[in-house]
């Protein structure tokens, strides 16, 4: 649940990088992205974002992964239009 205020470990990691390909690709404020995934607050997206850096910094794969989903929401024509 990406929305969700469970914190279960299964749901944290994907519900980081979500948050941080909103910021990525919406070029919107922490908060604006906090609202979008249920009123979480802004440090938690800002934490999120550092988490998902960090991790792409160091692990080469996550970095990869990452990059490819990242770049084919890019390619989303209708995504561009509503984010």
């Amino acid at each position: 649940d990406m929305r969700g205020s469970r914190r279960h470990a299964r749901a944290v990691w994907p519900r980081q990088v979500a948050m941080w390909l909103t910021w990525t690709l919406s070029g919107r404020s922490f908060g604006w992205v906090a609202g979008t995934f249920g009123s979480w607050h802004s440090a938690t997206v800002r934490h999120a974002v550092k988490t998902v850096r960090t991790r792409m910094e160091i692990e080469k794969e996550t970095r990869e992964q990452i990059t490819v989903l990242r770049n084919k929401l890019m390619d989303c024509i209708p995504c561009k239009k509503t984010i």
